[in-house]
């Protein structure tokens, strides 16, 4: 008889996991049973921790657990993205980051990991661009007469999120194709970065177009160009770099939702599925297009698929662009 029953329920399971597959990912046994962390590898204030204070209430609101938001920011995201490496493989850690996580093992010496094979892709949110700035100072309200006063003899100091950041090898690339005299300043992201532009100790940066919306309205800052493969709607009169004739700045971008390799499929692939139901809502896409990102959510199969690209595409571009990191 307990042979029978075992198999009746093993057969019942097996009908329910074929008639409602969702149900099967709706809770893996045992878990949630403590609250969630959501780490941020930059300051409390920037676009990564906006969403990932939306993303963590829905997420809490559908797991029926606390998920705490920590912000753990340095090294051009690397601080926080080591921390969560080193973390058990048991679902209760993620990681909402950006494609720095691709390009720091191949910008950065000490960042040894490989973001497929050693990280778990979940989800992906949505594409991303960075601007341009220059302060009220600088005398430049173009692309072209920016370029013309970087070839001066006085170096531009340009702030850049962290040290192997994409920002700095925008910095990089725009000095060594076009003969610039542009020096960077590392910073750990945009809330402390915005400050020192607006009080002229630092004359431009690359930062998100939500850090320098209002000021740039307000003509504390002169948003000169955009990078990715187009314009953004928060922004839609500031041409790209590539429109302006500066090649390589035209990068896909992305944020994404990473958890340790080896955190176990169902969890992966429920902690994916809420956040594409979060990313689809009305809100969330209003609050995306805002701050001039691009929603486009991929579950954890594709948005591996995605990584792994991105992770190639900056091999070549690294390769033909070394850039020497202190």
């Amino acid at each position: 008889m307990p042979n029978r029953r075992t198999a009746l329920a093993e057969l019942c399971a097996a009908i329910g996991a074929a008639v409602f597959p969702e149900a099967v990912l709706a809770q893996p046994q045992g878990w949630p049973d403590r609250p969630l962390r959501l780490i941020v590898p930059v300051p409390p204030g920037g676009l990564a921790d906006i969403l990932a204070r939306s993303l963590a209430l829905r997420l809490g609101e559908t797991l029926g657990q606390t998920v705490i938001v920590e912000n753990k920011p340095g090294a051009g995201s690397l601080i926080g993205t080591d921390y969560v490496l080193k973390q058990p493989a048991d679902g209760y850690t993620m990681l909402l980051t950006w494609t720095a996580i691709v390009q720091n093992p191949l910008l950065l010496p000490n960042a040894h990991y490989d973001p497929v094979k050693d990280f778990a892709p979940v989800a992906r949110l949505g594409g991303i661009s960075a601007v341009f700035a220059v302060g009220s100072h600088v005398n430049a309200s173009n692309l072209k007469e920016f370029i013309a006063l970087a070839k001066g003899p006085q170096a531009i100091t340009y702030g850049v999120p962290g040290i192997g950041s994409a920002a700095h090898f925008y910095g990089e690339i725009m000095s060594r194709t076009l003969g610039l005299n542009m020096s960077h300043v590392p910073y750990k992201g945009d809330a402390e970065m915005v400050p020192d532009l607006l009080n002229q100790r630092v004359d431009a940066a690359f930062v998100q177009a939500l850090s320098v919306d209002q000021h740039a309205k307000q003509g504390k800052v002169k948003v000169l160009a955009v990078t990715g493969p187009k314009r953004i709607n928060l922004m839609p009169s500031v041409p790209t770099f590539q429109e302006q004739g500066v090649p390589g700045l035209d990068d896909d971008r992305w944020f994404g939702i990473f958890m340790r390799a080896g955190t176990p499929q169902p969890i992966v692939d429920r902690i994916s599925a809420e956040t594409e139901k979060w990313v689809a809502l009305p809100a969330t896409q209003e609050r995306m297009r805002t701050a001039a990102m691009d929603p486009g959510a991929m579950n954890a199969a594709d948005f591996t698929a995605a990584v792994a690209k991105s992770q190639q595409q900056w091999r070549d571009i690294v390769k033909r662009v070394p850039i020497k990191l202190n």
